[in-house]
């Protein structure tokens, strides 16, 4: 399975990418938003893991942005360190 991870924070983007990978899965690792539609411009992954808390444009804003470009979105999983992103819903 091809996974795109959008994770901004290095250390937990890498250690997404090798616990995918110890699961035989291809996983292409990317650190914000911008880099996750030029990704996307040339490769569609099965899965998208995708970080709320991103610099510049927000996990809700690059989703929203994925559907208008593409009229869909793939499977995503929505992954977050904020603590305090839930209390704002």
């Amino acid at each position: 399975m091809k996974v795109l991870v959008v994770e901004d924070d290095t250390s937990v983007r890498n250690t997404l990418g090798m616990v995918l990978e110890s699961f035989e899965h291809k996983a292409d690792l990317v650190e914000d938003a911008e880099c996750a539609l030029e990704y996307l411009q040339s490769t569609w992954p099965d899965v998208l893991l995708l970080d709320l808390s991103l610099p510049k444009m927000s996990g809700e804003e690059l989703f929203e942005q994925i559907l208008i470009k593409y009229g869909r979105v793939t499977p995503t999983v929505v992954i977050t360190a904020v603590q305090d992103w839930f209390k704002s819903m």
